[in-house]
């Protein structure tokens, strides 16, 4: 959207609602099995809750949608703000894309809808309200005679969303919209009220798995490792910042189904995202040699350099992995192995320590850690895992301030 519109993107890109990833995989799916020869492209919250752009020979098309989802004891009207401010959304991003009719929305909630109460604005209005919901006149496309009244509703929201925004957005457009284009745009929505929720959504996703183009018998009983892999891909890719960095080719998946065939797919570790929280977190900036020295200040010069050197011996190794997912899950397996022992290790001793001790330590972090990835590796891939690069990624995570022996 641009900087006349309102910004829409959410704050944290980190993690979003799983409903969103398990929609995006849908979609992807089911626009791979509807022309697998065309250029498809998804994001979430690049513009909306999910965007999908598909460009072929003959045609191109966007689809942006919203997710909701609440407890089920809740119902939809078209009074309610989520419905509202979505087609505020909705009618931004239609202008901005020059009303195209290749451009279509969907509303999409586990709950359902309701009928919508007389509120003052429509009595008001002098508008009366149908006897059956107008979410269902509109999904039924059946909004013809009450159009009157639902742009009215639709206005009046853009009217409060802009009420203090330099310019109103494009509401003087809006206001000039005759019978036709409101027809077009609202047309152009498709409304999908009560359906499955996101643990529904999974099996769903296997048997669109299990139809696919890509999937054969070789892939028996390795469903759910392509569906992981293809939510935790989009998982990392929410994490840039730059929404341009969000998207997904569609050849992307089909390059899911063909590594696991050759059994090149390394299932990842999901904590990867939770060491990138990490290292946001930390703020003590000593170095290796720093916290080594403040606990034992006779340490040796020469073995200080030893493994420092270690240490980076470890950035350099993790960083040639070429998907950081995997490194960043290695990396917080260690971490969360060795601060746990760590804690206790330190509790047992007291400070200042002799080499001998300090090096003690060290080499009980590493049987911890070496314990604890042999367990995590029964479930997932870490690529590399000898035991030199184990002791050298605690000596580079002491040296990048997220361990020390004086403190935790």
């Amino acid at each position: 959207m641009n900087s006349k519109t309102i910004n829409r993107e959410a704050g944290d890109k980190e993690k979003g609602p799983r409903l969103q990833k398990m929609r995006a995989a849908l979609l992807l799916l089911n626009a791979l099995s509807e022309n697998d020869q065309a250029h498809i492209y998804c994001a979430i919250e690049y513009v909306g809750d999910i965007y999908i752009s598909r460009t072929s020979k003959n045609d191109s098309s966007d689809y942006l949608e919203e997710n909701k989802n609440y407890n089920e004891e809740r119902t939809f009207t078209l009074n309610s703000h989520e419905v509202l401010n979505s087609l505020v959304y909705f009618l931004d991003f239609w202008i901005e894309k020059y009303m195209s009719n290749n451009v279509h929305f969907g509303f999409y909630t586990n709950i359902n809808y309701g009928k919508e109460n007389n509120t003052d604005l429509i009595k008001k209005s002098g508008f009366k309200l149908p006897k059956c919901p107008l979410l269902k006149i509109l999904m039924d496309k059946q909004h013809q005679t009450f159009l009157p009244l639902i742009t009215f509703l639709i206005i009046n929201e853009y009217e409060k969303q802009y009420a203090d925004k330099p310019g109103m957005g494009y509401l003087e457009t809006i206001r000039k919209f005759d019978n036709n284009v409101w027809d077009s745009f609202l047309i152009s929505i498709e409304w999908n009220f009560g359906e499955p929720d996101e643990q529904q959504l999974q099996d769903i996703i296997i048997k669109k798995i299990r139809s696919s183009k890509d999937f054969d018998v070789s892939l028996e009983g390795k469903e759910n490792y392509i569906l992981r892999s293809l939510l935790d891909l989009l998982d990392e890719r929410q994490t840039y910042s730059d929404p341009t960095k969000r998207f997904i080719h569609a050849s992307e998946v089909r390059v899911l189904f063909l590594d696991l065939k050759t059994g090149e797919l390394p299932l990842i570790d999901p904590v990867f995202l939770e060491w990138d929280k990490l290292k946001k977190e930390q703020n003590d900036k000593r170095i290796l040699k720093e916290k080594l020295l403040s606990v034992c200040s006779e340490y040796s010069e020469m073995k200080i350099g030893f493994l420092s050197r270690r240490a980076m011996t470890a950035t350099i190794e993790l960083g040639g992995i070429s998907d950081q997912r995997i490194a960043s899950a290695y990396r917080y397996r260690i971490y969360e192995a060795c601060s746990e022992k760590l804690f206790e290790l330190l509790e047992e001793v007291e400070l200042p320590l002799s080499q001998k001790a300090l090096d003690n330590i060290i080499d009980n972090l590493y049987s911890t850690a070496k314990a604890h990835l042999e367990d995590k590796s029964k479930d997932y891939s870490y690529v590399l895992s000898n035991n030199h690069l184990i002791r050298n990624t605690i000596l580079e995570i002491i040296d990048s301030c997220f361990l020390s022996f004086d403190k935790l």
